[in-house]
């Protein structure tokens, strides 16, 4: 299988970009304990913000996960939501 990439993000300037990525990550005590997953998103973020998209991220946790989307919130706003302002 062909995996296809996007080298033009131009394309998405001024349009909303629905972003779906898988989230799980783990977590002890409500805090992300490896962001490696979480740190793949920040080039596709930083490309789509300079090219003036609207990113719409969804993703999904595990069933399991006890402490929901707050952990992942706090952990990408500091790191990757931030640089988009």
């Amino acid at each position: 299988m062909e995996l296809h990439y996007i080298s033009n993000f131009e394309q998405f300037a001024d349009k909303r970009v629905f972003l779906r990525a898988c989230l799980n990550a783990p977590m002890e005590h409500g805090r992300v304990t490896n962001t490696f997953r979480l740190r793949r998103l920040q080039p596709t973020f930083e490309a789509l913000r300079q090219a003036g998209a609207k990113i719409i991220l969804a993703g999904y946790l595990s069933k399991e996960d006890e402490y929901g989307f707050k952990p992942l919130a706090d952990f990408l706003g500091i790191t990757l939501l931030s640089t988009l302002r």
